[in-house]
């Protein structure tokens, strides 16, 4: 259904990986590093609840084509948590 779409995302509660089709070599060191998250039978589906954050983010560093990449959820938020909005303007419309 989705075949035209050259990447898909996936999300847990401290990263965003996108895994971009166009890239992918299919050297499946993914797969063979951690086959409860990166399925061998189709590439593209990616289970993050499957295995540990960190090791995820290791073997996505792994990737020799970098068709995996990762943002760390955590550092977004702390960077929202630190903004001052002390003095920020809001238009209201009265």
């Amino acid at each position: 259904m989705f075949t035209n779409i050259p990447f898909k995302e996936y999300n847990n509660e401290e990263i965003h990986v996108i895994w971009d089709k166009r890239k992918c070599i299919h050297a499946e060191n993914c797969v063979r590093s951690m086959s409860g998250v990166f399925q061998d039978d189709e590439i593209d589906k990616v289970k993050l609840s499957g295995g540990n954050t960190t090791e995820i983010m290791k073997t996505i560093d792994a990737c020799p084509s970098g068709a995996l990449r990762y943002k760390k959820l955590a550092s977004l938020v702390l960077i929202l948590a630190e903004e001052d909005f002390s003095e920020a303007v809001v238009e209201t419309k009265g």
